[in-house]
């Protein structure tokens, strides 16, 4: 059987696999003018970790998304232990399902290098409001991956 690197994230139930962790995503976080009034996606939730962050520290509301059914169960358990408001969308950040303008903040945490680029930049741009922010913490390569190593990487997984 082969998993994708995303089906063992989700088998797993691994949180904060992004670059810089989710120390990084907790400063950049607090970087920003987040208040009770800020309205955020979660572009790519994973288990849930940021989303319910988000939630707890800021008050704000909070949309979450994944496009891996077993992603979204850890969320929706994690978001149910906690008796977090947090509506949880099973979805692709490709083709988003929310009206233009809708969110002052879209956190992207190692998803958009994962999907066509240029789809869901498209659609974050789509669903922002106007003066919205996008915070994406993704590692992409500028060469591709020699395929001999790419054959053997895929065989352990």
């Amino acid at each position: 059987m082969n998993h994708s690197y995303q089906d063992v994230l989700a088998i797993l139930g691994i949180e904060g696999a992004h670059p810089g962790g989710f120390e990084l995503t907790k400063q950049l976080l607090e970087n920003e003018k987040i208040d009770p009034t800020s309205i955020i996606l979660d572009a790519g939730c994973g288990t849930g970790q940021t989303s319910s962050y988000l939630a707890k520290t800021f008050l704000c509301k909070v949309s979450a998304l994944d496009n891996h059914p077993e992603m979204v169960k850890h969320a929706k358990k994690r978001f149910q232990k906690a008796n977090l408001s947090i509506d949880l969308y099973n979805s692709s950040i490709e083709k988003l399902p929310f009206d233009n303008n809708s969110f002052d903040f879209i956190i992207a945490e190692s998803t958009t290098a994962f999907t066509d680029i240029q789809k869901s930049l498209q659609e974050f741009y789509r669903v922002l409001k106007l003066e919205g922010t996008l915070l994406s913490i993704d590692m992409t390569a500028e060469t591709s991956l020699d395929p001999a190593l790419k054959k053997r990487n895929h065989e352990l997984l």
